[in-house]
């Protein structure tokens, strides 16, 4: 069974009312995988670190101002609240902008310059098979556009990636999946496989596999993850 929680917050820059939904589901069912990491799991709970005000555009980290102001869920009716507004996703130049204001932990960092490069990349796949979100449509064939075809980063998406690849640490072993998958973007495809030598996790094999193979191919393109089976 599905279950849909409200929460309200007020925001920190305009103290208008934020509105956000938070789903969650028992079930995996259409769950799908990219190389760069982000996951489409339309089922699971999900609960953005990052979202915008809708009302003043400020950035809001809902860890930053304690509990909600008000919750509700769809075993009781919806609540609501006067002039309250539902909460926007960032924008790439959003998280951009954020990194340009500085004074960020390392793991905020990393969180933001991770999900810029996903923004980037959804734009990236064949729009044949994606909807506007980057989201895989069932039906189509699971995959991305050839390398050659796909839109080459922008100077400010090279330098970001630079940096996130920096930052990830080759001794936490998503992380140098992660890593590898940067760096292979990039085009860096022999330091890619050298870094997927190093990959020992079992757990991690198959999606190791799957990206080196596309390193030595030197095909830079961002990839679905093909199932099992």
């Amino acid at each position: 069974m599905s279950i849909v929680l409200q929460e309200f917050f007020a925001c920190p820059a305009c103290s208008r009312p934020v509105e956000r939904h938070i789903g969650a589901s028992g079930n995996n069912f259409g769950n799908v995988m990219r190389t760069d990491g982000k996951s489409y799991e339309p089922m699971a709970c999900r609960r953005p670190a990052l979202i915008i005000c809708p009302h003043c555009h400020a950035p809001i980290w809902p860890e930053d101002i304690g509990p909600p102001i008000l919750r509700g869920s769809v075993r009781s009716p919806f609540v609501d609240i006067p002039g309250a507004l539902f909460c926007k996703s960032p924008s790439e130049d959003d998280y951009y902008a954020l990194l340009g204001q500085g004074d960020l932990t390392s793991e905020r960092e990393r969180y933001i310059r991770m999900h810029a490069w996903w923004i980037g990349n959804d734009r990236r796949l064949d729009p044949a098979t994606v909807d506007a979100y980057g989201r895989p449509i069932w039906g189509q064939q699971p995959d991305a556009r050839s390398g050659a075809l796909q839109t080459p980063l922008s100077e400010r998406q090279r330098e970001n990636l630079v940096a996130l690849a920096a930052m990830l640490d080759e001794t936490n072993a998503p992380f140098l999946l992660l890593k590898a998958e940067a760096i292979r973007e990039l085009g860096n495809f022999e330091e890619a496989v050298a870094l997927l030598a190093k990959s020992t996790d079992p757990s991690l094999a198959d999606d190791a596999a799957f990206i080196q193979q596309l390193a030595e191919t030197r095909d830079p393109s961002v990839r679905y993850m093909m199932p099992d089976g």
